[in-house]
Parts: C-alpha cells; sequence; structure tokens
C-alpha cells in the first residue's frame, strides 16, 4: 500500500505547489466516453522451482476496453484524471517449446513426458478504476500529454478456465489438483500503478484523445504465501484507447 501512497502523493503534490498560479487560469472539466483494445498477461511464479516447467509461454493476449472519463484542468500543463472503464483481460498459456516439445515429468511412472500443444487459457472482466495525474504540452488545437498514477480494480467475472490441445490425462500433468488456476479462489480486488503517453486533438469543443498506456499489478491474483503454490500471479496490461470528451464546466480560481 506504501507504493500506492507515493503515487498518490505525486499525483497532488503539483496541484498543492502551483496553485497560487490558478487565478488567472481557466480551469476546466471535461467528460468523456473511451474505447480501445487491451493486450494481457498475467505473469506466474511457482513457489517451487521443479514445477516451473508446469507454467506455458505467454504473450500479451488482445482483447478489449470501454468506459467513461471525467478529467479537471486545475492549470496550465496540469490536471487530474478519473475513470470507470470496463475491462476484457486474462491470460493464455502454450506448452511448446523451439524444438516443438515441452517435457513435464509424470511421477506414476517416474518419466518425462511430452504435452507439447497444450493450451490453457481464462478470460477475467473486471471493472477499473484510474487516478491520474495528467499533464499536457502542446499548441492550442494538438496537446501532447502524459498520464500516470494508482488503479484498483474489481473482478466481475471470473471466466471459465480453456483446456485444448492434449488430452485430459496429459492436462493433469500440468494443472494438479493444488493448482489455483483450476480452483475459484482468487482475490476480487486488485491495485497497482499505470502510466501512458498520448495526443489530444482539438476541434472546437471536442477533444479526441490517442493513448498507448501499461499496467502493472502490485497485487496478486492467488494468495502468494510461501505454503502455497504460486509467489507471484500478477497483471500485465498494454492497451491502446481512442476517447472523445467535451468541456461541461470552465471556471477562473479565486
Amino acid at each position: 500500500m506504501r507504493k500506492i501512497f507515493f503515487s498518490l502523493f505525486f499525483i497532488f503534490f503539483p496541484t498543492l505547489l502551483f496553485s497560487q498560479y490558478r487565478r488567472d487560469f481557466e480551469q476546466e472539466i471535461d467528460l468523456g466516453i473511451s474505447g480501445g483494445v487491451d493486450f494481457s498477461k498475467v505473469s506466474f511464479l511457482h513457489n517451487m522451482q521443479n514445477r516451473m516447467n508446469q507454467l506455458g509461454n505467454q504473450s500479451f493476449t488482445p482483447n478489449y476496453r470501454f468506459g467513461v472519463v471525467c478529467r479537471y484542468i486545475s492549470q496550465y500543463h496540469f490536471g487530474l484524471q478519473i475513470e470507470t472503464n470496463y475491462v476484457k483481460a486474462g491470460w493464455e498459456e502454450s506448452f511448446i517449446d523451439e524444438s516443438g516439445s515441452w517435457y513435464v515429468l509424470d511421477s506414476e511412472i517416474n518419466k518425462m513426458v511430452d504435452i507439447a500443444g497444450l493450451l490453457v487459457s481464462r478470460d477475467i472482466s473486471y471493472i477499473e478504476v484510474p487516478l491520474l495525474a495528467h499533464i499536457y504540452f502542446g499548441k492550442r488545437k494538438v496537446r501532447f500529454f502524459v498520464n500516470m498514477g494508482p488503479f484498483v480494480n474489481f473482478i466481475i467475472d471470473y471466466g471459465q478456465l480453456n483446456l485444448s490441445g492434449v488430452d485430459e490425462d496429459l492436462q493433469k500433468l500440468v494443472l494438479k489438483d493444488d493448482d489455483p488456476r483450476l480452483s475459484d479462489d482468487y482475490r476480487s480486488v486488485g491495485y497497482g500503478i499505470t502510466g501512458g503517453l498520448g495526443m489530444n486533438f482539438i476541434f472546437g469543443k471536442m477533444h479526441f484523445l490517442l493513448e498507448g498506456r501499461f499496467m502493472y499489478g502490485f497485487s496478486d491474483l492467488y494468495s502468494n504465501n510461501k505454503s502455497d503454490v504460486f509467489q507471484r500471479s500478477n497483471n500485465q496490461l498494454f492497451n491502446v484507447t481512442a476517447s472523445v470528451m467535451l468541456p461541461v464546466v470552465k471556471f477562473k480560481g479565486d
């Protein structure tokens, strides 16, 4: 939680430091909608080194997101932004290496068995709430910006685990009975930090924004005690979004 505290400090410190410069600045509150594509994975790490080959290769899996955005421009080059997003994320593991094989130990026959071709995946739906510092630069019609800050997310749909590529007996060599990927025992609330770069195009009153953003989860999807199977199972996401915003309130500071 200290990481979240420091993130909040760096968001609000510029507002306090430069509050005296607001008097002649026309402050603005904008509302809008956003949508885009997510590329997500869950970074797993086993507590037991001899079971590391029970974790497959992962790349960022594409999915989608949409939400609403509220932005408060409080002074020159700085503002705050809060969002509420629906996010479809999750992970996909592929059990095949460069040689076209993937060996795991079958303890019943004490022999390494090839399970190449196994795919393990799960889709998870979240409500995500980032609180961001919004720092912008540029001319009146085109601005470059940086967004950064903490986020929290809440699982609203923990989708079904999908297994394919090999038969059930081979699947059980990877997914043991104690493997949390098989269970519904997960942490429904998570948190982390995010940062992104983008461009804001202004057409009359309308703002059209394009942004690329990376999100890193500090919390784990599953329990991570020393006695548990995983010591790490955190979310990592990269997304590209487009947003449309309109000013709803403009005013000058006191």
